[in-house]
C-alpha cells in the first residue's frame, strides 16, 4: 500500500492532490479484541477517535504541508 500511496502522490502532486498513507499500530476495535496475536490489552491501544483525529488534522493542512506518511503507535514498534 505504501507504494500506491507514493506513487499517488508522484503522478498527482501538480494537480493539488495530496496523498497520505496511514500506518496505525494497535486500535481498539472488535477485531483487535478477537485477535489472537495481539500483543495488549484494547485499553491501552489507540482508540478509533484519536485516529481519526489525526487523520482530520491531515486533511485539514494546507498543500504546501502535505505529510506522506502518518504513523501511529501505541507502542514501541522497531520496524523503522
Amino acid at each position: 500500500m505504501l507504494a500506491v500511496n507514493h506513487s499517488t502522490r508522484t503522478l498527482t502532486w501538480d494537480k493539488g492532490v495530496r496523498a497520505t498513507a496511514v500506518c496505525p499500530g494497535w486500535v481498539s476495535t472488535d477485531m483487535s479484541k478477537n485477535s489472537k496475536t495481539r500483543t495488549m490489552e484494547t485499553e491501552d491501544m489507540t482508540t478509533p477517535e484519536t485516529l481519526a483525529h489525526l487523520i482530520r488534522i491531515n486533511i485539514e493542512l494546507p498543500n504546501n504541508a502535505a505529510v506522506a506518511e502518518l504513523l501511529v503507535n501505541c507502542e514501541f514498534e522497531d520496524v523503522f
